[in-house]
């Protein structure tokens, strides 16, 4: 499980989302290659001319159900089925089974582009910033003073795979401060054997 201290400072920036995040069960099961291979190559898809010289601050722990899915009570299959019709119902599954738990990020930084600036941070660090002692906006004064050429903070989940149909199916969401934000969810599919983007959909903006 992981600590109140925590869980208070992902209540704190899921209001980004409108929404607090449930007490989180964090999960020993490790990324499969696969998913940390889908993820890698989204990122290679980012434009560097936009993020440039901006560099993506990644929590090192996955995001999970609640804070992909806001305002959706419980209708999660039925909000991915309607808003992204390509996905199939086994890659839906799996994303769904390893939303569920938190786990460690595991993104191979040998396969992202040179060009596209990441870095990955503990959660303690992000803890000790978004103290829930302070108020969201000195919270991200705080960050940008630690990170001054941050993009913003993201949080990115493990990958749903359909391995027969080549699908890998994520969550990442982008927040840069006070109460702004996006998450959204990626649909990549690997016909040819190199992963390129099926689709994407906005999961939630504020």
């Amino acid at each position: 499980m992981l600590s109140a201290h925590v869980l208070n400072r992902r209540a704190a920036l899921a209001a980004l989302a409108g929404a607090l995040v449930p007490t989180l069960a964090f999960s020993g099961e490790p990324m499969r290659p696969v998913e940390r291979e889908a993820i890698a190559a989204y990122l290679n898809t980012l434009d560097p001319g936009v993020m440039s010289p901006k560099k993506l601050i990644i929590e090192e722990v996955t995001a999970d159900t609640g804070f992909a899915f806001v305002g959706v009570d419980g209708a999660e299959r039925e909000t991915l089925r309607k808003e992204m019709p390509q996905a199939t119902e086994r890659v839906i599954d799996d994303f769904l089974r390893v939303l569920a738990k938190a786990s460690p990020l595991q993104i191979p930084s040998h396969l992202v582009r040179r060009n596209v600036r990441f870095q990955m941070v503990q959660v303690e660090d992000i803890d000790r910033l978004f103290d829930a002692t302070k108020n969201l906006g000195l919270s991200w004064e705080s960050f940008y003073k630690a990170y001054p050429d941050a993009a913003g903070l993201v949080r990115i989940s493990r990958a749903g795979i359909d391995e027969a149909a080549s699908q890998a199916l994520f969550f990442m969401s982008l927040s840069y401060g006070g109460l702004r934000g996006t998450g959204y969810f990626v649909l990549l599919h690997r016909p040819l054997g190199v992963w390129r983007v099926l689709a994407t959909e906005q999961a939630w903006i504020s």
